[in-house]
């Protein structure tokens, strides 16, 4: 399943073809969210600059409050300027923490749009078989749709009938051995995991 809806761009393997976990095995068309990084990147861009801009302001407030306090001490500035300088940098400090915090947010916006777009490629979470693909290249894929159905044969839970007279015979955690007819010649080996209670 997929986490968000998107039109199926490819699905590298075909019914039968064995799969390894971690391995790509559908890709949803990327477009809209190659669009989204792009943009993600350019607004951290303009609020980065935007915060320099603000940290040179900052600083200038801040020189000017230095001057003013030299001042002070000859008696030259009054006390009207001083609180005014002193409540020009109290601003510029402040704007300079919005800059920050829109840088941040830039970057977690950025982030997840990176994020967003790993998440178009669909790993296969365990090694297996493609049984079968639910779903076909240009399909809309969707969070609660099942795309495809991946089997694993290393452990096979098989099903097997047996006669009255040897139910008794069977026991719990017993060594079995099945043959099929598909494989003529070749043996199965495991144990008896579940007994049926009736016959």
């Amino acid at each position: 399943r997929t986490r968000y809806s998107g039109y199926i761009k490819s699905m590298p393997f075909d019914v039968g073809e064995q799969i390894k976990a971690g391995e790509v095995i559908l890709e949803l068309n990327d477009s809209e969210n190659q669009e989204l990084v792009s943009k993600s990147e350019a607004a951290l861009t303009v609020a980065e600059a935007q915060l320099r801009a603000q940290v040179t302001s900052q600083d200038l407030a801040q020189k000017a409050y230095e001057r003013l306090l030299v001042l002070q001490k000859s008696g030259v500035s009054t006390k009207q300027q001083m609180e005014e300088a002193l409540a020009s940098l109290a601003i510029e400090k402040a704007q300079t923490e919005l800059e920050e915090a829109r840088v941040e947010q830039a970057k977690s916006d950025l982030k997840q749009s990176r994020l967003r777009l790993l998440e178009n490629k669909i790993l296969a979470p365990n090694n297996g078989f493609l049984a079968e693909r639910l779903v076909d290249i240009g399909d809309l894929a969707k969070p609660d749709v099942a795309l495809m159905k991946i089997v694993n044969l290393d452990n096979v839970r098989t099903v097997v009938h047996i006669v009255e007279k040897d139910y008794e015979d069977v026991k719990l955690g017993q060594k079995a051995v099945i043959t099929v007819d598909t494989f003529p010649g070749r043996t199965f080996s495991g144990h008896v995991k579940r007994k049926a209670p009736v016959l």
